[in-house]
């Protein structure tokens, strides 16, 4: 029971991604902008100090 749980949550999940356009890990939304990489902090700042 609690693998069928998991399979339909990791199912929804993947469903969500690929609506949002996400193609990997890491990913992040930010401001509405997709990033899928590997992030800095420093890139981060910059997307939102741009976004404001």
């Amino acid at each position: 029971m609690d693998r069928n749980l998991a399979d339909q949550a990791i199912q929804q999940d993947q469903q969500m991604a690929y609506k949002l356009g996400l193609s990997g890990t890491p990913s992040f939304i930010i401001n509405s902008k997709n990033v899928t990489s590997t992030v800095q902090l420093s890139e981060i700042e910059s997307i939102l100090t741009v976004e404001k």
